[in-house]
């Protein structure tokens, strides 16, 4: 999944292409593929570590280089199914809408009004859920973060220490594309769909 990742940022409008990683295994990986890599410290990268202070590390690195950047966007490895045109769209987005970041997301499939709990008896997880939504076409549409795409300007991102600025805008993407891989049966879905082309125009 790194392959599709760093091919599609480096087929963008991005200006430069940054792996963040401790392992050297990844390290060899991205360079081969011409992206530039950037030792994360060990503090960054534990599993209890916010991707956030990996990302601020990386971005001073860069910018002791290249001076500062006008914003940074964070590409998880775990949602290859984005496109050169998503990228694109999100930079445009955060240039031209007035908002300080742009976050994918994509439209709940198991909408939260429809969520139950178990405690001895079946209750909505919602107090407030009135029978009269139990028709799918009849509830709001509602979103979630598919973690894709992250961009943030730059100030703010050092302002408000994360990815989602409090001035905040989104770029819609489809379920399909929207498998964030973290468990085998994700990575196999995506497997499967980009051998099917899903990504064959993008």
């Amino acid at each position: 999944m790194l392959y599709y990742s760093i091919d599609t940022a480096r087929r963008s409008a991005l200006s430069r292409v940054v792996v963040s990683t401790d392992g050297k295994q990844i390290a060899r990986v991205a360079s081969a593929l011409r992206a530039d890599v950037i030792h994360r410290p060990a503090e960054f990268a534990t599993d209890t570590a916010r991707i956030e202070l990996a990302v601020k590390h990386a971005l001073y690195e860069c910018e002791k280089q290249d001076g500062e950047y006008d914003a940074v966007m964070l590409l998880q490895n775990s949602s290859p199914l984005r496109t050169v045109q998503d990228l694109n769209n999100c930079i445009v987005y955060l240039d031209t809408l007035g908002y300080n970041s742009i976050t994918s997301i994509t439209e709940v499939h198991e909408h939260p009004y429809k969520i139950l709990t178990w405690e001895g008896r079946l209750l909505p997880w919602m107090a407030e859920m009135d029978r009269v939504f139990y028709r799918r076409q009849d509830l709001p549409k509602m979103y979630i973060a598919n973690g894709a795409i992250y961009v943030i300007k730059r100030d703010a991102f050092i302002k408000e220490d994360k990815m989602i600025a409090h001035n905040a805008g989104a770029y819609v993407m489809p379920r399909e594309r929207s498998i964030d891989a973290h468990t085998v049966y994700d990575a196999i879905m995506a497997e499967a769909l980009i051998k099917k082309g899903i990504l064959k125009n993008g």
